[in-house]
């Protein structure tokens, strides 16, 4: 005890403390003093909370699979799972693919049978810390992304390599079909990496082509049986949909990401960018992304609404480390990293080769586990760590310090972090985010809906094609929008010729239009549906215009329109928009779906695209969107898109994109 004493004092009286924020310091001199706590005052499950270097001491010797050891650095108990008998080698599929199950009662493991890798699952004895019986998953099963339900102990979801989603029942171990993905799979492609809500609803897998080539990647909402998002994209790494079935992360192999909003209407993303807040390694929480950022050597933290805004939660050494994430317990307060050096090297720097924990909430306060011992020498020597629903077991992949050697999987048994519950139930979502609206669309409006009549409080946005033509009667433009005393302001950038426009405006109740900033009419009053029109004579080019509207009670209407009388002479432009790219499907039900692409750009100014479905003309929209109605189910269909400018230039037509409207029946 008195050795433990002086540790502290000479922590406290170090120079090295007084360059140090407080809570560094506390955690710092905390980890000491534990560290120098003999056993028999910590507890073998007590977990190091400092910021020092620990080396490895001597490798200790293994048992077999289902015994235990003590780490001897962080005392923490570690089972070993697996050993020969369950396979020539053996691993951990992912830092983000769950080893336990919802209520730890079983755990999964990827295992080498007769060449072939083969999910293995045990019965698990939480509370005496005993692995049991063990079952293979079915070979038509894909192995390596394997996930538990959230829900239910007995179900693991899997995929088949005729791009089925299938649920296996480890306890009857029979399987069931849940979608036939083979129609939307590009021809002799696979479905790849799965990930999955948190309330087995939502479905994301990157798309490969015959040549294993990634091509895209769709997110498939199970309760509707409704593709949320198909798209077509190249240089693809991984995707994976958050614990809230809201926002889908696509990485790329350069570094760069996009965040993607499902819940907009359309979808809609954000990019990241390698250098600056772009990252590979990560997981998701409930709206949340915690990465290692190998940009900035250290680890972030950072709300998915809002992902350019990165809250930093600790520095790690640079040279030869990386480390992979999991955010799979329930309490989201705390996130798992594995790190290790991707030279093989040993120890020469905090953190190095280690399992350990770090509050999310920028504290710097970290819990560390073990050393996974696994020296790197190709990818599968990565730890890839993740933690239990429960947060009390970690699980890890190691060749136990022979980097030529088999791999086994190992659980670390800890107590659950500070602010952890039961595993039964999921932690609070994250605060609503504060909407704001968005700049002016081009060739379409930018609605901003508020929640008063006074534009105060944005209760949601989208983008509105031209022209306005609203009649919500006694209703509300979304459930976000109170029934009566609401606003709404649009502004969009549109084309004009050199001509003289006659402006219709017809609302229910009051309204103001702005032509370039200028007020042209002004009728903000309560009463019925009234129409009313404005001439004014318009340059070439492109002209903002707004609209703003309130509604007082009762009915609500708000249109807008323009057309032009007297023209200045005919155009000489003879140079045709760019050809629209990137064109991708959303919202895909049995009768309809949403499509969406880049915006052309023009010489003069795009004043709208034509949609055309198996060769014909279903719409002409202003807007880079549109939605296709009245199609039949379970039908593949291609769509292209032109663009056009306003002298009539018309573009070549886009590359097609195939698609197929979800089946008949939901069952």
């Amino acid at each position: 005890m008195l050795h433990y004493l002086r540790r502290v004092q000479v922590c406290r009286s170090t120079g090295i403390t007084r360059r140090l924020p407080r809570i560094a310091v506390g955690v710092l001199c905390a980890g000491i003093a534990a560290a120098a706590l003999p056993a028999r005052l910590t507890g073998q499950t007590a977990l190091l909370t400092d910021y020092g270097t620990h080396m490895e001491p001597a490798l200790p010797s293994l048992p077999a699979a289902g015994g235990t050891f003590v780490d001897p650095t962080f005392h923490t108990t570690i089972m070993r799972l697996t050993d020969s008998n369950d396979g020539s080698d053996c691993r951990v599929e992912y830092s983000y693919w769950p080893t336990f199950n919802v209520n730890s009662t079983r755990a999964s493991a990827l295992c080498v049978n007769s060449g072939v890798d083969r999910t293995k699952i045990w019965t698990f004895d939480p509370t005496n810390f005993r692995r049991g019986s063990a079952i293979l998953m079915p070979m038509l099963l894909q192995s390596s992304d394997a996930i538990w339900s959230a829900s239910d102990p007995n179900i693991i979801y899997g995929h088949s390599i005729t791009n089925l989603l299938v649920a296996f029942n480890a306890s009857t171990q029979t399987t069931t079909t849940i979608k036939d993905f083979s129609g939307i799979v590009p021809s002799g492609g696979q479905l790849n990496q799965m990930s999955m809500s948190a309330n087995d609803d939502e479905f994301a897998f990157h798309l490969t082509n015959s040549s294993g080539t990634p091509v895209g990647y769709i997110v498939w909402k199970r309760s509707t049986n409704t593709l949320l998002l198909n798209r077509a994209e190249t240089g693809i790494d991984e995707v994976q949909i958050d614990k809230s079935g809201r926002y889908l992360e696509a990485g790329f192999t350069s570094g760069n990401n996009k965040i993607w909003d499902l819940q907009a209407n359309p979808p809609t993303s954000t990019s990241l960018t390698w250098g600056t807040d772009g990252f590979f390694h990560h997981d998701s929480g409930h709206g949340t992304l915690f990465t290692y950022n190998g940009q900035g050597n250290g680890v972030a933290y950072r709300q998915s609404s809002a992902p350019h805004n990165l809250t930093a939660l600790m520095a790690l050494s640079s040279s030869n480390k990386t480390g992979h994430m999991s955010m799979r317990a329930d309490n989201e307060g705390w996130g798992l990293i594995s790190n290790y050096n991707n030279d093989g090297s040993g120890v020469t720097s905090p953190f190095d080769n280690e399992v350990f924990q770090v509050a999310t909430d920028g504290s710097g306060e970290v819990r560390r586990i073990a050393h996974h011992r696994s020296v790197y020498n190709d990818y599968y020597d990565a730890p890839f760590a993740n933690i239990s629903p429960d947060g009390q077991f970690v699980a890890f992949s190691s060749n136990w310090g022979h980097a030529s050697g088999r791999r086994d999987v190992f659980v670390a048994k800890i107590p659950p972090a500070p602010g952890s519950g039961t595993g039964t139930s999921a932690p609070p979502p994250p605060p609503p985010e504060t909407l704001t609206c968005p700049a002016p669309a081009t060739g379409a409006f930018t609605g901003c809906y508020y929640a008063d009549d006074q534009f105060s409080t944005v209760a949601m946005t989208r983008t509105d094609s031209y022209p306005l033509a609203f009649d919500w009667g006694n209703g509300s433009p979304d459930p976000a929008v109170p029934v009566d005393h609401f606003s709404t302001r649009w502004q969009g950038n549109f084309n004009f010729n050199a001509a003289s426009y006659t402006f219709t405006v017809t609302v229910d109740d009051g309204a103001r239009l702005y032509v370039d900033g200028q007020l042209v009419l002004d009728k903000w009053l309560n009463e019925p549906a009234t129409t009313y029109t404005v001439t004014r004579n318009m340059t070439a080019g492109t002209h903002a215009i707004r609209l703003d509207y309130y509604d007082a009670y009762a009915g609500a209407t708000a249109k807008l329109s323009w057309a032009s009388g007297s023209t200045a002479a005919p155009s000489t432009d003879t140079i045709a928009p760019s050809v629209p790219k990137g064109l991708a499907a959303y919202n895909i039900a049995a009768t309809s779906f949403g499509v969406k692409w880049s915006a052309s750009t023009d010489n003069v100014g795009v004043v709208g695209y034509r949609i055309e479905l198996n060769g014909a003309v279903v719409a002409n929209v202003s807007a880079p969107s549109g939605t296709i109605s009245n199609v039949s189910c379970n039908k593949a269909y291609y769509v292209t898109v032109s663009a056009v400018d306003a002298a009539g230039n018309r573009s070549a037509y886009s590359s097609p994109l195939g698609v197929r409207t979800a089946s008949c029946s939901t069952k």
